[in-house]
């Protein structure tokens, strides 16, 4: 059962870090790295599902753009810097 939040949890200090490192380095354009940190946000939500259940709908609301963000940075990474 907490699974999910927990999970969340992680899922949001990666997603954090990812958005904090491509705009701090550039690697990664200001939009893509604020979506980084705006779903890191609503992933460190996943948290109050343990104590108010009937948030769960928080847990798949910050899997879904955080797994958009992961792929598109990944793609953009294995591209290289200066690829568009």
């Amino acid at each position: 059962a907490a699974g999910g939040p927990v999970h969340g949890a992680g899922l949001a200090l990666l997603l954090g870090a990812l958005g904090l490192a491509g705009r701090r380095t550039g690697a990664l354009p200001r939009p893509l790295t604020t979506a980084a940190l705006a779903s890191a946000g609503v992933d460190a939500l996943a948290l109050v599902v343990l104590a108010v259940p009937k948030a769960a709908l928080v847990v798949p609301a910050g899997r879904f753009p955080t797994f958009i963000v992961v792929g598109i940075s990944g793609v953009r990474l294995a591209r290289g810097a200066g690829a568009g």
